[in-house]
């Protein structure tokens, strides 16, 4: 279960580079 934290965190940063990429 652990592998799963590191992957939620690498998909929420690429998330907030696209939502940061949208906005600006």
């Amino acid at each position: 279960m652990q592998s799963t934290i590191m992957e939620l965190q690498q998909i929420s940063c690429i998330t907030g580079e696209i939502l940061w990429s949208a906005v600006l």
